[in-house]
């Protein structure tokens, strides 16, 4: 299997598309459902994590090669359904991902969530418990 350094993003995209027409998938990828899709599998993806610790997690990606397989799985799926977008869209991820690097460089991207949560926290919209 080839890894990052060997395959391109648009070798994936090209994958994934013909991946999808195989199975007469297309009708199924617009942007609204691949979004909830992308919504989704993030929430499976953060399952995984729930009501772990930092300590514990880090130990389980060492030593537990199951929760590593299903971190792996559900990333896959993210990334998958992430890159479909891209081509349901005509997005050039390269672009889009420097632009986006770019912006929050030069500061014109929204802030951090944690800027953001405090600023809701201190209008009152929002229980300090969730900071």
């Amino acid at each position: 299997m080839k890894t990052d350094s060997q395959v391109t993003i648009q070798s994936l995209k090209l994958e994934l598309m013909r991946f999808r027409d195989q199975r007469g998938w297309k009708k199924f990828h617009d942007a609204k459902s691949l979004a909830e899709a992308i919504s989704i599998e993030s929430a499976v993806l953060l399952e995984l994590f729930l009501w772990k610790s930092q300590t514990e997690i880090d130990r389980a990606i060492k030593t537990d090669k199951h929760f590593r397989r299903e971190i792996d799985k559900e990333l896959a799926d993210v990334l998958c359904f992430c890159l479909n977008m891209a081509n349901s869209l005509d997005l050039d991820v390269a672009s889009i991902v420097r632009r986006k690097i770019k912006d929050v460089g030069s500061g014109n991207s929204e802030p951090p969530i944690p800027e953001i949560l405090s600023r809701f926290v201190s209008a009152g919209k929002v229980s300090p418990m969730l900071r």
